[in-house]
């Protein structure tokens, strides 16, 4: 829950099996994710900047062909396109059935997308934009997270589902679904380019993510609050 220097050591204080714990030592390593390594140093009043954390967001599509192109047993592509670097890059997601079926859920095409499964595949574009903040709450040991987009990054949203339409259409892609908050767009290769016009705000997207980095910089930049090895 917290640690505190003293002079020539350090005491960490925590619960074990609902028992108060208080271990003291020379060195520590604390290695315990972004979250959960700036929740610690919030709590210690450590000097340094550990509200911040950030994702790299990704939209996905799934994306119907002709013929079955899997059998469930497929792992990720190794291929990207990374051509438009670094305001996006384009790959293939995880795609077995029940990821298909998740992404489909409660949209008016999940019946028909569960019949079909084995002729699609899921594409994303990925991101490195918006910023997230951790807040404790006051006299709790609680937090509150959020993440923010600037609505300024829509136009490069637009243009990645653009270019990502385009490169499958020309790959023999036969429809595209683009997942949103409120079900599945259906992209035809005749009207795609109308269809992402018609989106209006950052919150329509549907976004997820699999990396969190956290706000604990390490380096010998000023901004740094460790070195290179940690310290």
């Amino acid at each position: 829950k917290k640690i505190k220097k003293k002079s020539n050591s350090w005491i960490v204080q925590g619960t074990l099996k609902n028992k108060k714990i208080k271990i003291d030592a020379k060195n520590i390593f604390l290695n315990c994710g972004s979250l959960e390594t700036n929740k610690i140093l919030i709590n210690s009043s450590i000097d340094g900047n550990y509200s911040d954390f950030y994702f790299h967001p990704m939209l996905k599509v799934i994306v119907e062909f002709d013929k079955e192109i899997q059998d469930g047993s497929q792992n990720v592509h190794s291929y990207q396109l990374d051509n438009f670097f670094p305001d996006f890059i384009i790959g293939e997601a995880s795609s077995g059935e029940q990821f298909i079926k998740i992404a489909s859920y409660k949209s008016k095409y999940s019946e028909y997308i569960s019949k079909n499964w084995k002729k699609m595949s899921i594409y994303h574009s990925t991101f490195s934009f918006g910023k997230g903040k951790i807040y404790k709450v006051p006299f709790t040991n609680e937090f509150i997270y959020s993440y923010k987009i600037n609505k300024k990054e829509l136009p490069i949203i637009k243009k990645s589902i653009k270019v990502m339409c385009k490169t499958l259409y020309s790959g023999g892609a036969k429809k595209i679904y683009l997942i949103t908050n409120n079900g599945l767009i259906n992209l035809n290769f005749d009207s795609y380019i109308e269809e992402i016009e018609r989106i209006k705000k950052i919150n329509e997207i549907k976004f997820s993510s699999v990396h969190i980095l956290g706000g604990v910089k390490s380096g010998e930049n000023s901004i740094c609050d460790f070195d290179s090895w940690g310290k």
